[in-house]
Parts: C-alpha cells; sequence; structure tokens
C-alpha cells in the first residue's frame, strides 16, 4: 500500500504539498461537502507542521466557490466536531489548528497563546470565575484581567465576547494515517478552476473522501499509478507468435474496470463506482497502460495513455514519455504481427515482448491527474525519463527487424 505516516521532506518542494490527517478527512466527510471542502482548504495553507494554519473564511471561499456565509458555518462545524481550533492570538485575523496533524508547537510568527501556558493572578482567576458563570466583566479593571486571562489561554475571544477556552483534544496516535496531497488539488494551476471547486460541485462528500483514500493507495514507483491490486482494467492476452528474440503479443482490454473488496468495504453500503466515476469525469483520474513480466512481476515498460484521443499530450506534459514509448512499442508490435501466422483480435495492443518472459501482463492502471512533490513522484519521474531512451531503442530496433524483413520478402 502507499500509506505513509513519515513526513516527506519539504526542503526544495516547500509549498507544493500538505498533509492531511486520513481520519480527519472521513470525519469532516461526515458533517458534509462543505465542511469537508473546508477541512482541505486550511490543510493546504498550513505551516511545515501541517497543524496550524492561517487560512480563513477568504481562503474556503475563493478556492471552493462556496458563499462566504457558508463557508463560515463549514468552518464552525469543524471547530464544533473538535477537527479543528480556534487559536487564540495577538491579532485580529484568525488562525486554526488542526487537531487531527501531528503535536507541533505554533510558529513563532503566530505569536499564539497556549492553552493555559500560565498560572493566573488573583484578579485574573475572579474575572476568569465571572466568564465561567456567563457574567461580563463588571468595570475595565475586570477587563483587563479578563483580557491577560485570554493572553495566559484560560479565555478566548469569541464574536460574543469572551469564553472559557476548551482544551485542546488528546494527541492524535503515533501511527495516524497521514496522506500527502498536491497544492494543485485545491489552488488549482494555470488560472485554471481549482479541482476542489469541481469535487465540491459534485455535492457528494464521498466523492472527496474517495480522492483522498486514492492519494493514499497510489503507487508510482511499482505500478505507476493506484495500486494495481486495487483499482485496475485487466487485459487478455495471447501470443501471435515468435520472430527471432521477440514474442509478439496481442492484448486485449476487458470491457469492465475492477475494483477490489477494500474499497468495497469502505463505501459499503454505496457503490464504489458512484464516488470514482465523478473523479473521472472531472478528470481527475486519467488510466495508463504498463507491460509486466507477469501479474505479480515487475514493471517492464509504460505503454501510455489508455484513452489517448481523449487528451492532448505535449512534450512538456509528465506523460508526454510514455505517451512516446507506447507509440513505438504499438508501431512495433504491428510491424512485426505482418509476419506471424495468427491474426490479433480486433481493437488489441500488439506488444513484442523478449521471448524468456513467459506471462507478460498489461494491466490499466488508474493514476491521479494531479501529484504531490515528493520524493517517490520525483523517483518515479526520474525513472520514467531515464529509460525512455532505451526503450525507445529497443522498440525502434524492433521495428527496423520487421522493415528488413519485409524488403528481404520483396527482393525475394
Amino acid at each position: 500500500m502507499a500509506s505513509e505516516s513519515k513526513a516527506p521532506k519539504k526542503s526544495k518542494t516547500i509549498g507544493e504539498f500538505f498533509g492531511v490527517d486520513l481520519d480527519g478527512v472521513a470525519k469532516a466527510c461526515e458533517l458534509g461537502m462543505n465542511p469537508a471542502a473546508a477541512y482541505m482548504v486550511l490543510a493546504c495553507f498550513s505551516d511545515k507542521t501541517n497543524r496550524f494554519t492561517p487560512a480563513s473564511v477568504k481562503a474556503v471561499t475563493e478556492y471552493t466557490g462556496i458563499s462566504r456565509k457558508y463557508a463560515k458555518q463549514a468552518i464552525d462545524a469543524l471547530i464544533d466536531a473538535r477537527l479543528v481550533g480556534l487559536v487564540p492570538r495577538d491579532s485580529t485575523r484568525p488562525n486554526y489548528e488542526i487537531f487531527g496533524a501531528p503535536q507541533a508547537p505554533p510558529p513563532a510568527q503566530m505569536r499564539a497563546y497556549g492553552y493555559r501556558a500560565e498560572k493566573l493572578g488573583p484578579m485574573e482567576q475572579v474575572a476568569f470565575d465571572d466568564i465561567a458563570a456567563g457574567l461580563p466583566p463588571a468595570n475595565k479593571y475586570a477587563r483587563s484581567a479578563a483580557m491577560r486571562a485570554v493572553t495566559k489561554g484560560w479565555l478566548i475571544k469569541t464574536d460574543d465576547g469572551l469564553a472559557v477556552r476548551e482544551a485542546p483534544p488528546p494527541p492524535p496516535p503515533p501511527d495516524r494515517k497521514m496522506v500527502w496531497l498536491p497544492n494543485a488539488l485545491v489552488k488549482g494551476i494555470s488560472g485554471a478552476t481549482p479541482p476542489i471547486q469541481s469535487v465540491c460541485e459534485t455535492s457528494d462528500p464521498l466523492v472527496l473522501r474517495m480522492l483522498v483514500d486514492l492519494y493514499r493507495l497510489q503507487t508510482l514507483t511499482s505500478d505507476g499509478g493506484i495500486d494495481r491490486d486495487i483499482l485496475y482494467l485487466p487485459f487478455n492476452s495471447e501470443c501471435l507468435g515468435t520472430i527471432h528474440q521477440y514474442n509478439v503479443w496481442a492484448f486485449v482490454p476487458d470491457s469492465d474496470r475492477q475494483c477490489s473488496g477494500e474499497l468495497g468495504k469502505l463505501y459499503w453500503p454505496r457503490k464504489v463506482w458512484d464516488c470514482i466515476t465523478p473523479l473521472e469525469n472531472i478528470k481527475l483520474i486519467q488510466w495508463y497502460g504498463q507491460l509486466f513480466a507477469a501479474p505479480d512481476g515487475a514493471l517492464l515498460n509504460p505503454l501510455g495513455p489508455l484513452y489517448p484521443d481523449k487528451e492532448k499530450y505535449r512534450e512538456n506534459d509528465a506523460s508526454w514519455p510514455e505517451f512516446q514509448v507506447g507509440t513505438a512499442a504499438r508501431g512495433a508490435g504491428v510491424a512485426l504481427a505482418r509476419h506471424v501466422p495468427k491474426k490479433a483480435p480486433e481493437g488489441s495492443w500488439i506488444i513484442p515482448v523478449l521471448s524468456h518472459i513467459a506471462k507478460p501482463t498489461v494491466v490499466g492502471i488508474a493514476r491521479l491527474r494531479y501529484r504531490p512533490r515528493v520524493s517517490d513522484t520525483a523517483k518515479w519521474y526520474g525513472t520514467l525519463k531515464g529509460k525512455q531512451e532505451g526503450w525507445l531503442k529497443d522498440f525502434g530496433e524492433a521495428a527496423q527487424m520487421a522493415l528488413g524483413m519485409e524488403k528481404k520478402a520483396a527482393k525475394a
């Protein structure tokens, strides 16, 4: 699985990703779509501890499209559910603490007041007792004492005046499930509609929860996308014949995508595809073909997008190397298939595979469109770029072999 609790380093990529507590996301989704979306926005703008955030109603409104009225209600719902808390600080702008994140002291620039960080003096104790009893400060001296109780972390400012500050919830367990998400999910890129806004428009909080769950299950370095045992499109295979060092294989995609029981249990009684299909429709999930040495074998090479006609691929796209390799592989396969006795089934992908590989397997892999810039992503893309030239060379030589056979046959 791709679940990792250890935070990736934010050295060169600081600000490109953020962490959310998986249980916190699930609880926020139980409150409804607006609180769930607000939780994501607050987390996106959190500091390097993923715990303290200056984002507030304005940010929720800007990135989700929710009106200011409902954005405030969403944050209030998160506070009532003890998922976030208002941090008392020396400023008129609110800051929030995300309780599901790892324990950490607030950054110095926040000038936040710790919970009951100092003991109360006699007058401050009287002011505290009055506020606790529902009585306002009797005079300016009581008011000053009450404000000192605020700075010592015993009282808190609210829209209605002063109130007793509640104790923060207990710290999260050490084995909490943190999921690392790209900032682009909330902020968008190049002026486009932020993806979180598109997810909000589905009006289904389980769609948002599914999105976070799929980030947890994504294993780029081993599968090139979401774990192939969890979500995949199977291909049927048939060997058409052998030419020199290659077996020519035909791979035909199945009509139905498959999903493991793990996701089904999480979303029961809802149908899993009711939560996945909306993510496909707003292009947050894309499908790619991958060639493996066996059903449980290592990745041999990518085969590019399953539906290349639905997207335009450019040289600066992260998927461009896969698009090139897949095009070269299928081109070589079609060329070699002219010289084998069997005919490929209609709609198949024809791929040459080295003959010592007995059970080559093509799997349609789901991949999340936006990827957090963490070490796992960098390793995956570095491997892809590093091997691209070798893959293109191998498939180019296979195509030239087929061309040479055609020329030789023509002369005969």
